[in-house]
C-alpha cells in the first residue's frame, strides 16, 4: 500500500509541475485597465449562430478596488 501511495504522490507532483509550467501569475493594481477573457459558448454572446465571430474578450475594464489576493471589483 505504501508503494501505491508513493507512486500516486509522485504522479500528482509531476502533473502539477506540467500544469503550472504554462500558468503565469499576474497581479494587477487598482486603477489599471484589464481585459477579461470570456467563453462564447452561451447563446447570448454569439452573433447569430456563428460562434467564431463571438467576442473573446470584454473590456477594457478599470479595477476599482482590491478585495483580496484573487478577487477585485471591476
Amino acid at each position: 500500500m505504501q508503494v501505491i501511495n508513493k507512486n500516486r504522490k509522485e504522479t500528482q507532483d509531476m502533473q502539477n509541475i506540467y500544469a503550472n509550467e504554462h500558468t503565469a501569475f499576474k497581479e494587477f493594481q487598482v486603477k489599471e485597465h484589464v481585459y477579461l477573457c470570456i467563453k462564447p459558448k452561451k447563446k447570448s454572446l454569439r452573433i447569430g449562430s456563428y460562434a467564431k465571430l463571438a467576442p473573446h474578450f470584454c473590456g477594457p475594464l478599470k479595477i476599482l478596488e482590491r478585495i483580496g489576493p484573487v478577487a477585485s471589483i471591476l
